[in-house]
């Protein structure tokens, strides 16, 4: 599903890939990386609580600039 995402976005849109903490965090995002061959990858490794991380996010929706597409 990310593959087909980045695909259907461009290549000159940046594909950013979440590393969780620990090593299994580190050979997920490694491997996606992989599986993005040919794309503009970056991993952002999460610092914080995920409520903390939200919160831009949820400032977002409640200001009305996030739209949800349904696949139906």
């Amino acid at each position: 599903m990310i593959k087909n995402t980045a695909i259907l976005d461009g290549q000159d849109c940046a594909q950013w890939v979440e590393q969780e903490s620990g090593s299994g965090g580190k050979e997920s995002a490694q491997n996606t990386v992989m599986n993005l061959a040919g794309f503009d990858v970056h991993v952002d490794k999460v610092t914080g609580d995920k409520l903390t991380r939200a919160h831009p996010f949820s400032a977002q929706v409640e200001a009305g600039n996030v739209c949800v597409l349904l696949d139906t």
